[in-house]
């Protein structure tokens, strides 16, 4: 190429530049209109509608405006002084709308439309379109990128105050109230201070570290957490070093690496009262698919100073024709560190919620693992390991609540009550093991827990087969409780059903297996003495008393099963019995379901068991009247609950024999 060709050439390139220049400076005006238009189009879909001051061109591709008002109806939902947006060109050119820069200035926001009710159990059985997958990656990609570019982009807020209502509580209405003084951050930096709900918080970037503080750990209502999940969180200190989401609608790969610290939980399912975990780290790494969502077995929890490491794999494929649910199965790993005793006692204490634990002193070692492996195609396969393992453990000192006292008389304070009984010789209502039916306790170990003689406290078939009970009800319909775990929840706990109080119950129940704390002869002996069988009826001798006006020694063998079928159910007993007190057909097929499984397991004859089924039971006078009083409409029966509570009992392996009913360790 010659000299003077190449001068003509950069000639004609600077002409075609100016010229474009000149274009893009004549149509700057027209694009930021046009950008304002998609905007005004966009609510206009969701309802809502968009009035803005003069528009004038924001960088490359952008706008500006001193007012902006979005309305519903008559109701104006936001109200911004001043509005700058800039996005991305290169992104722009691709079909993808990024921004690059954001500005804020003298804002109002009032979001007030419930956005969706709470997610309650009893709600999650809606049934899945058989032409419409779960489709995980696609909507975890989705969502990412629609927040990964607000991450990088150049934010500026000022002076905006932002008040939305949050849906997860119908009756109540919450609202989480942020007012934002100045907060800016890019790709690089972060710092402002805004209030929520009246608190105010810190934010900071330290190298690639994203820091939210606070002076104290607050709950909040929080958007999606509350309205989905009925979750309310709080903490001083929020620092997320990464939060990175690659892939496609086919497979996205997750890594979230983030530090908490005074973090404060409260769900009516995990604890009553909020939880506290005074450090939480979380180091984690999944993948996702269409129809699946995987957790790597590297991820690693770390709550209280207590490392856990889990692995999850949980797909949820097509709906098979006929069929109402989603062929699903789970894999479930969890492995606790094996490490003081001590560690988990103050790790658990820690929390609030286990109150029974607080100033608890030991020895020795423990560790934990858990492994769940279920498949909807073959439910019969359900596998669930749970073991608690120890070397050298010894309580040196109890906590709140001393388990030994239950070795001798003891008080005993009812759940809900303010009732104080001496559980023990000195009181008539006392009914010692000794005394007491072999129908009765046959009945109840058949019904209850069938292993309780040989188990350490917790049954693992117990537990799957209540694992799988919920999965075909599609509900929490059974716990999975051995007569230790009951023991524990009436003797030393609350009756309320969450999580907190479920692991309390089980780390009470090892303990005293493991410690040998009391026989078995004992835990049945306090078990039948301080369980409600009835309104305010408490304790086998007066169960006896009011139901048949006997002593504990002189029941038969249709009274005892009928006992042991009031368990679950005390103060509806009267359900099982017409007005005028005749017991109703579904009672008959409960009990000759118990006396069938007793005459299997060599606990009664097979003439017994045929006798009990056909002899009706019939109530003393006092529970006649009783029931006369409260039965309701004939058709306001449980039947069908009272069989769900049995329905597995027929199930059970028949190779269990009949326990030493003067056995114990």
């Amino acid at each position: 190429m010659t000299r003077s060709l190449g001068i003509r050439l950069a000639r004609v390139a600077g002409i075609a530049l100016l010229v474009l220049l000149v274009v893009y400076g004549l149509l700057r005006g027209v694009i930021a209109e046009r950008m304002v238009a998609k905007l005004s189009e966009r609510l206009k879909r969701s309802g809502l509608t968009l009035r803005t001051g003069a528009v004038e061109p924001q960088g490359v591709l952008g706008f500006r405006t001193d007012s902006l008002v979005v309305k519903r109806g008559q109701d104006t939902v936001a109200y911004v002084g001043r509005l700058a947006l800039q996005v991305r060109m290169g992104a722009h050119l691709l079909g993808r709308v990024e921004p690059e820069y954001i500005e804020v200035v003298e804002a109002l926001i009032r979001w007030d439309e419930a956005v969706s009710a709470p997610l309650d159990t009893a709600d999650r059985t809606r049934a899945i379109s058989p032409s419409k997958r779960p489709e995980f990656a696609g909507k975890l990609t989705a969502l990412w990128r629609r927040i990964a570019p607000l991450l990088s982009a150049q934010v500026v807020l000022e002076k905006v105050d932002v008040a939305v209502a949050i849906a997860g509580q119908p009756k109540e209405r919450e609202w989480l109230h942020v007012g934002i003084d100045t907060v800016r951050w890019g790709a690089a930096s972060a710092v402002g201070h805004f209030t929520a709900n009246g608190q105010a918080w810190l934010l900071s970037q330290a190298g690639d570290t994203l820091v939210l503080e606070s002076a104290k750990a607050q709950l909040l209502p929080l958007p999606v957490l509350t309205e989905k999940l009925g979750l309310k969180l709080g903490a001083k200190r929020i620092a997320v070093s990464r939060a990175l989401v690659e892939g496609s609608e086919n497979e996205a790969e997750v890594k979230i690496a983030f530090r908490a610290e005074g973090l404060v939980l409260l769900h009516r399912r995990i604890s009553n009262s909020p939880v506290v975990l005074n450090s939480l780290n979380v180091a984690l790494k999944g993948r996702c698919t269409p129809a699946q969502v995987h957790l790597d077995s590297s991820t690693v929890i770390r709550v209280n100073g207590l490392d856990w490491r889990a692995y999850a794999e949980v797909r949820l494929d097509l709906v098979r024709k006929g069929s109402e649910r989603p062929d699903s199965s789970i894999r479930l790993w969890l492995k606790g560190p094996d490490t003081l005793a001590q560690r988990y006692l103050d790790a658990f204490a820690a929390t609030g919620a286990f109150g029974s634990l607080r100033g608890m002193q030991a020895d020795g070692r423990w560790r934990y693992q858990a492994s769940l492996d279920f498949d909807s195609r073959r439910p019969d396969t359900l596998a669930f390991v749970s073991n608690m393992g120890s070397r050298g453990f010894r309580i040196r000192r109890y906590g709140a609540v001393r388990l030994s006292a239950v070795a001798d008389t003891f008080t005993h304070v009812p759940p809900g009550t303010r009732l104080r009984r001496k559980i023990g010789p000195t009181n008539p209502d006392y009914s010692p093991i000794s005394q007491t039916s072999t129908y009765v306790v046959d009945a109840i170990l058949t019904s209850e827990d069938p292993s309780f003689r040989w188990h350490r406290g917790f049954s693992e078939a117990a537990i799957g087969e209540s694992i799988l009970q919920n999965y075909r009800q599609g509900r929490f319909a059974r716990g999975g409780s051995t007569l230790s775990m009951q023991l524990v929840k009436n003797v030393f706990l609350s009756p309320e059903k969450t999580l907190a109080r479920k692991l309390e119950e089980s780390l009470l129940v090892w303990m005293i297996e493991d410690q040998r704390v009391l026989t078995k002869d004992r835990m049945l002996e306090v078990y039948l003495n301080v369980i409600e069988w009835g309104p305010d009826v408490y304790g086998l001798t007066q169960a006896a008393r009011f139901y048949f006006g006997k002593a504990p020694d002189a029941l038969d063998v249709t009274e005892a099963v009928f006992l042991a079928i009031v368990i679950p159910r005390p103060r509806k007993f009267y359900y099982h019995f017409d007005a005028e007190g005749y017991q109703r057909p579904h009672l008959a097929k409960a009990i000759e379901l118990i006396a069938g499984l007793m005459a299997r397991r060599g606990l009664i004859t097979p003439e017994q068991a045929e006798l009990a089924s056909v002899l009706p039971v019939r109530l003393s006078a006092q529970a006649v009247e009783y029931v006369k009083k409260t039965t309701r409409k004939p058709g306001d029966v449980p039947t069908e609950e009272l069989l769900m509570d049995l329905d597995l009992l027929d199930e059970e392996d028949d190779s269990i024999v009949a326990p030493d009913s003067t056995g114990g360790y």
